[in-house]
């Protein structure tokens, strides 16, 4: 655990999901596909590439994906006005865009 707190440190995060795609946003009803990975202990741990889809759910974009060591499916919430996003109905982790078109539901 002390080792774990001195690798954190110096980190710029302590959880970070990485939520990768390669097509317009969905509008209502669609979905697209991406790659979902989920890193813990500040990048230490994680980062595994899971497939995962996108949907639109009012103003929140869900990214779906098949948690292996639980066995069930786990949804990632986006809140589209804010980006603000998490689990269930966290909202604990500040999304930013790293790179983006900026043509049409192009994020």
């Amino acid at each position: 655990m002390e080792q774990n707190a001195a690798f954190c440190e110096s980190s710029e995060f302590g959880r970070k999901v990485v939520v990768t795609f390669n097509a317009e946003l969905p509008i209502e009803n669609e979905e697209i596909s991406a790659e979902f990975q989920l890193f813990t202990i500040c990048g230490k741990e994680g980062g595994e590439v899971r497939p995962a889809k996108i949907s639109v759910i009012q103003d929140e974009l869900s990214i779906a994906y098949y948690h292996q060591f639980y066995r069930t499916m786990r949804y990632f919430q986006v809140e589209r006005s804010s980006l603000k996003a998490g689990f269930v109905d966290q909202r604990d982790f500040r999304c930013q865009i790293e790179s983006f078109d900026v043509s049409d539901r192009m994020f």
